[in-house]
């Protein structure tokens, strides 16, 4: 998708830069990756790795791949976590069980990047986990997020959670669980949002369309 999206910008804009777009790695089982474009990414010096490991997704080995690289070895802490943001764009918005997938990698490499955190996003929506027993602060770049939040308790029940900054602010005394309160559509007030959790909660945010992206959809 990558290589059609950035060939029709290409054309469309008359910019004939198509190293641009071009990936540092292309990591997966790529049972899906067309001869074509693996042909085209490699003449571009794009390392293409094949790994058939089908206890993982794609979006794992990846991200297995980032914590792995030699490039990291200069940032990465004595135990074992990584100083870098890892932004996984397209997340969202295809099957359930990748959406549900897409969550899993938040939980089971939080503590890697712990520092920094991985985020998902698609152009309507962010993901992002947040930790327990930690004060989790929220900047909100209120010029694209927003207002529209939430706090998913996708790991099972969160006995206490506290917040400052939103709409319908929580003060710990009803828990967040799945069958009973689950913080949906509530909104945010301020430029930072702070949230206080006795189990890690998944914190979502709208991102909010461009008014060129508007004009290209009516």
């Amino acid at each position: 998708r990558l290589h059609d999206a950035a060939k029709k910008w290409h054309s469309e804009n008359k910019n004939d830069d198509d190293d641009a777009w071009c990936p540092d790695a292309i990591v997966g089982d790529l049972d899906s990756l067309r001869d074509d474009v693996k042909e085209y990414y490699k003449s571009r010096n794009c390392h293409i790795e094949k790994n058939p490991d089908q206890e993982s997704n794609d979006l794992d080995k990846a991200i297995t791949f980032i914590r792995n690289s030699s490039s990291l070895s200069s940032s990465s802490s004595k135990a074992g976590a990584t100083d870098i943001r890892v932004c996984v764009y397209g997340a969202f918005g295809g099957r359930f069980d990748q959406d549900m997938a897409s969550i899993q990698a938040l939980y089971r490499w939080c503590d890697v990047f712990r520092r920094y955190g991985v985020f998902l996003y698609t152009e309507e929506t962010s993901a992002v986990l947040l930790h327990p027993f930690a004060d989790n602060e929220i900047y909100v770049e209120k010029n694209i997020e927003g207002p529209s939040c939430g706090l998913i308790p996708m790991g099972g029940r969160c006995e206490v959670v506290t917040t400052e900054g939103l709409q319908w602010d929580l003060d710990g005394r009803i828990p967040l669980e799945f069958g009973g309160l689950v913080s949906t559509s509530n909104s945010i007030t301020g430029n930072v949002v702070k949230v206080s959790c006795s189990r890690p909660l998944v914190w979502t945010v709208e991102i909010r369309a461009s008014e060129e992206r508007c004009k290209e959809r009516s």
